[in-house]
């Protein structure tokens, strides 16, 4: 049986080594690696029995992927920010083109067009939600989560589903939808604002008709709102995961994840 930790420790080492630029480091922080969803490609592409060399390839051009569409989703929309932030920010658009671009490179050192087919679709799919979440026309909830469960885990969905991995295809994005929807309503609870967050006081604003409503009950109802789907999706992945998965170092990490994004939840549920 492969180390799995050890994998993905090395993998991460590399991955850390691949994003490091001179020039973008004078100018923006190193960007954020999410160190459990490495994992879970790990896991995934270890489900799917892969050589070594394939997981190693794989993991690295999927995360170069997330790496540069997070980063961009750190650029600042507004037209009034200074000169040296002005820079700042272009910078960022051209960093996360670079950390997206990568993949292209790694994966033709294996030749493997069809994964270079399975990540560009992937990378479609999410830029379109991620419009869809902009552009706030639907305001309805399940329109709100699955835009944001495709965001978060179209790539690793594709990817499993490349693999024919049912199980893994529809447990994945779940698990990725429960850590957004927790780190936006603690985000939430710090005033740091997403378009997420904004989209869901739309929503509230509109449902609502709440012209006569404070801005304190609106900012409760979003929080409240994001309590309501981290809930929903727990349920749904307690449900999933009533199969057993087999190795044990996969299974106690997931459990890890799930928990700790759904810790507060669970804790006022016993305590009520």
């Amino acid at each position: 049986m492969k180390d799995i930790n050890k994998q993905e420790k090395i993998l991460l080492d590399k991955l850390q080594q691949y994003i490091h630029h001179s020039y973008l480091a004078q100018f923006i922080d190193a960007p954020f690696i999410d160190e459990d969803k490495l994992f879970l490609t790990v896991a995934l592409c270890n489900e799917a029995g892969l050589p070594n060399e394939k997981v190693e390839s794989y993991c690295l051009t999927s995360m170069l992927i997330q790496v540069g569409l997070d980063t961009h989703e750190e650029v600042s929309t507004s037209n009034h920010l200074p000169d040296h932030k002005q820079k700042n920010q272009q910078l960022k658009i051209l960093a996360g083109v670079y950390y997206s671009g990568l993949y292209y490179n790694l994966l033709s050192k294996i030749g493997d067009v069809e994964m270079i087919n399975v990540l560009a679709q992937s990378i479609k799919v999410i830029n379109e939600h991620k419009i869809e979440i902009y552009q706030g026309k639907d305001q309805s909830k399940a329109f709100f989560l699955n835009c944001l469960r495709k965001i978060e885990g179209e790539l690793l969905r594709n990817m499993a589903q490349s693999f024919q991995l049912d199980y893994w295809e529809e447990l994945l994005p779940e698990i990725l939808l429960l850590k957004r929807l927790n780190g936006e309503k603690e985000n939430s609870r710090k005033q740091k604002y997403s378009v997420i967050y904004q989209h869901l006081l739309n929503m509230v604003s509109d449902q609502e008709k709440a012209g006569t409503m404070s801005h304190e009950t609106i900012e409760e109802k979003v929080f409240n709102l994001f309590e309501e789907y981290i809930g929903v999706t727990r349920q749904k992945i307690d449900k999933l995961l009533e199969v057993s998965i087999e190795n044990s170092i996969i299974r106690d990490r997931i459990q890890q994840i799930i928990n700790l994004h759904t810790n507060t939840l669970h804790q006022i549920v016993e305590e009520g």
